[in-house]
């Protein structure tokens, strides 16, 4: 899936778990042959998340929404960084007309 993203990802992009919206992306990693979105979630702690790339669905009105709700993710190891992950590739700004 990754392939078809492309230019649909950019920092500061927000993502989104069913209906719950989890925080901003700061990075695309890459470790063991996978790629990963590393995520600044939003409230209290800022603590930080790295979803496989294969866990997004869909990129629309410029939100990445993930294939699991949010009821199913705290199941998930995605607070740990993956062992070796680099930055894969930059990602450009996202738009400056959109506001938070």
């Amino acid at each position: 899936m990754d392939e078809h993203l492309g230019d649909a990802l950019w920092a500061g992009q927000e993502v989104i778990a069913g209906e719950t919206r989890l925080g901003s992306v700061i990075a695309r990693l890459r470790a063991g042959g996978a790629e990963y979105l590393h995520v600044r979630r939003y409230g209290y702690g800022g603590d930080e998340l790295y979803i496989p790339m294969l866990a997004i669905s869909h990129v629309s009105n410029g939100q990445i929404h993930l294939r699991l709700p949010w009821s199913e993710l705290a199941a998930q190891p995605w607070h740990e960084r993956p062992a070796g992950a680099v930055e894969s590739q930059g990602l450009p700004q996202g738009p400056s007309s959109s506001a938070a």
